[in-house]
């Protein structure tokens, strides 16, 4: 009988690294499984198409070259571009709820992460809205080395399309079954603030 038999008898001792016991040297091996696949995970946005679950976003550079414009792939954007001069522009088209993009855009990616992307101090969120004020798009605006990844961009067009709506005031003239010009709005990852630009 060895030594380790004498003092404990017969049991079944582990043999892994020294100075580990079972538990934790799989819970290790367990780890080290789970972080590459929670790295791959986090998608990184790229020019051109991004599919992501059932969505795909289409990534371009700003006419400047100075920001990634992204949004989920649709014709109601590109209507809008392909025909600026024909959206409206009623006076006193106003957010629903005050402050409901950024509140949007702050809930969704938490203070933990928005202070991770204070760097980049800023993304822009253009808003596309119809005649009753419900939002039917979402573009965002982003620094070319944004951090943000593709899962947070389809959770905020998520949270931007159920949470943000606008009052429209009726204006003699304004046909409300053509298109709005959209609302942009600067929402800031160092402060929180808020800048409109409409």
């Amino acid at each position: 009988m060895n030594m380790l038999s004498h003092l404990y008898g017969k049991r079944k001792f582990w043999k892994g690294p020294i100075g580990t016991d079972k538990e934790t040297y799989l819970s290790c091996l367990l780890l080290l499984f789970l972080i590459p696949v929670s790295l791959n995970a986090q998608t990184k946005i790229e020019i051109g198409e991004n599919r992501i679950a059932k969505s795909t976003f289409v990534a371009k550079p700003s006419k400047d070259g100075r920001h990634i414009i992204i949004n989920e792939s649709s014709r109601i954007i590109a209507k809008h571009e392909d025909t600026p001069g024909s959206m409206q522009s009623p006076g006193g088209v106003r957010l629903a709820k005050p402050n409901s993009i950024t509140l949007a855009v702050r809930k969704e990616l938490g203070t933990g992460r928005m202070q991770e992307l204070s760097p980049e101090k800023y993304i822009t969120v253009v808003v596309y809205h119809n005649g009753k004020g419900k939002t039917i798009a979402v573009q965002f605006s982003l620094d070319p080395n944004s951090l943000i990844t593709l899962e947070e961009i389809e959770r905020l067009n998520k949270a931007i399309k159920k949470n943000v709506s606008f009052v429209i005031p009726f204006e003699p003239g304004i046909d409300k079954s053509k298109r709005f010009i959209p609302t942009a709005q600067i929402v800031r990852f160092d402060s929180c603030s808020i800048c409109s630009l409409r």
